[in-house]
């Protein structure tokens, strides 16, 4: 039983990929790719089609399945680093936080439901501007908890190793991206965002075939080897 709940926690790492994907592309048919005033105000007229909405559905599942796949990594790195680790707590503050901004990210999509026969070229434009903004600061979150994941991954072999180097490659080169897209978001680069996705893609899919036995707690095998010698004495 306790094998069953753990493969869940792993696979929704996958499922959180896995749903992403589609998300995007169905929220986003039947928009014209207009970057122009105007096309960007027809866009965001325009009726949502069930496509886009279940395109928006399965985005929130995405992030449900993330978080959820986000506390079961957590288990993992904190039981691997012991009571003295802080990398694991790191990663999940990464999630956390990336999860934080692209859920706020939906902000500017229900201001354009609700007030979408009064939005001007301009307001539409600046709506379209604040949701690419919160991807590219998402991206650097998302970078920082694959980053931690990885180093504890790596420090204590939770993965393989060439697994690990991948997650932390990945997960730095999205500082740089970041960085150079928070200056000129026409200069980001997504691509080291995609490579970390991947890389929960396949970490979730390796720790659902093998789920990983964690060792105990420093701090429980410490008590326990004290109340042993105490007993032995």
């Amino acid at each position: 039983m306790k094998s069953n709940y753990a493969r869940i926690g792993a696979a929704m790492g996958a499922v959180f990929v896995l749903a992403l994907i589609p998300a995007g592309i169905l929220e986003s048919s039947g928009a014209s790719g207009a970057t122009d005033d105007p096309g960007i105000l027809a866009n965001l007229q325009r009726e949502p089609t069930i496509v886009n909405k279940v395109g928006f559905a399965l985005a929130i599942l995405a992030f449900i399945a993330f978080l959820a796949f986000l506390g079961y990594l957590y288990r993992v790195l904190r039981r691997a680093e012991g009571p003295e680790g802080w990398l694991g707590t790191a990663a999940l503050a990464g999630g956390l936080l990336y999860l934080a901004i692209k859920v706020g990210s939906a902000a500017p999509i229900m201001a354009r439901s609700h007030r979408r026969n009064e939005l001007t070229a301009d307001l539409a434009r600046t709506l379209v501007d604040l949701n690419d903004a919160a991807f590219v600061v998402s991206g650097l979150m998302f970078g920082v908890f694959t980053a931690a994941a990885a180093a504890t991954c790596l420090a204590h072999r939770v993965l393989p190793r060439w697994l690990g180097w991948l997650g932390l490659i990945a997960g730095l080169l999205t500082i740089p991206a970041a960085t150079v897209g928070m200056l000129d978001m026409a200069s980001y680069n997504p691509m080291p965002f995609l490579a970390a996705t991947t890389w929960t893609l396949i970490v979730s899919i390796v720790l659902t075939v093998r789920p990983r036995t964690a060792p105990a707690d420093r701090e429980s095998v410490a008590s326990t080897v004290g109340a042993e010698t105490a007993a032995r004495a």
